[in-house]
């Protein structure tokens, strides 16, 4: 049954209920670019993102529908790094045997307007031929000659010198209901080639508009730009126990950059309610 309560201002109707996943398609092909290095999803699924501790916004266990874990997150700030960490918003996807990275998240430090507007997910594949690594992945770079910093805490980043890409910018609007997602395309010029690119809008991300006393009011979903097919959906389900989001993806969509735009995009949230480890 529908419930009677008003829905909340602001955000988009959802349009889970007129989607047939068994056709929805992403449009991917088997060999197109991934953050993660993996093929896109071949049909739908389901997987859950469910945190370590209730209070911890940065490790996640992602799970698929059978339980069994696909990949994980962890927070790159631990002790006296950590509330540089909690500034910087930076966490890795891992996965594999044995563990390893499959891509970072970062926020976006100077330049992109609010403190919290842009982010970007990094991949260890280039995004097109010729793009180079961008050193300011690494904290420590990004931090060179910043005096106010303790040295022991910009010491704790060192020591990570694995080459990342930048795959995709997530953009926030003010109102945190609208989000944009972009791929990192070849410049026209090769002399242009460097850590980034063109700038290529790839994916629409609305929050959905949720019944006033919801208990999931952060419910999210996917489009391309102009178009209204969804491409993924995604709601908490919490518990006094456990929290965790659970997201349908359509054939032909990037997993692994789903997972990590739904964490940060949490990440955001609990940032700017003044909270550090506080969860959703």
């Amino acid at each position: 049954a529908k419930s009677s309560c008003t829905a909340i201002m602001g955000g988009a109707q959802s349009r889970l209920e007129t989607t047939n996943w068994d056709t929805a398609d992403g449009g991917l092909s088997p060999d197109h670019f991934c953050v993660t290095g993996h093929p896109p999803t071949t049909e739908f699924k389901t997987i859950t993102l469910k945190k370590d501790k209730i209070l911890n916004n940065y490790n996640y266990t992602i799970l698929d529908a059978d339980g069994s874990t696909i990949a994980t997150t962890t927070a790159l700030a631990k002790g006296s790094a950590k509330i540089l960490g909690e500034y910087t918003g930076v966490f890795d996807l891992e996965g594999g045997s044995p563990l390893h990275k499959l891509a970072r998240v970062k926020r976006d430090m100077f330049g992109s307007g609010s403190w919290m507007d842009g982010w970007t997910i990094y991949s260890l594949q280039p995004s097109y031929e010729g793009q180079k690594p961008d050193p300011k992945a690494h904290l420590e770079n990004e931090f060179k000659g910043l005096k106010w910093l303790p040295k022991k805490t910009t010491e704790y980043y060192k020591g990570d010198d694995a080459a990342l890409f930048k795959a995709y910018h997530v953009k926030l609007n003010p109102s945190r209901e609208h989000i944009t997602v972009s791929t990192y395309g070849a410049p026209e010029k090769e002399s242009d080639y460097g850590v980034g690119g063109e700038l290529v809008p790839f994916l629409k991300v609305e929050r959905v508009k949720v019944p006033l006393l919801s208990i999931n009011f952060d419910t999210f979903q996917s489009s391309r730009p102009g178009e209204s097919g969804l491409l993924s959906y995604w709601e908490w389900k919490n518990t006094t126990m456990e929290h965790k989001m659970e997201m349908k993806l359509a054939k032909g969509v990037d997993a692994g950059m789903h997972a990590c735009m739904a964490i940060l995009i949490n990440l955001v949230k609990e940032l700017e309610s003044g909270g550090t480890t506080g969860g959703s």
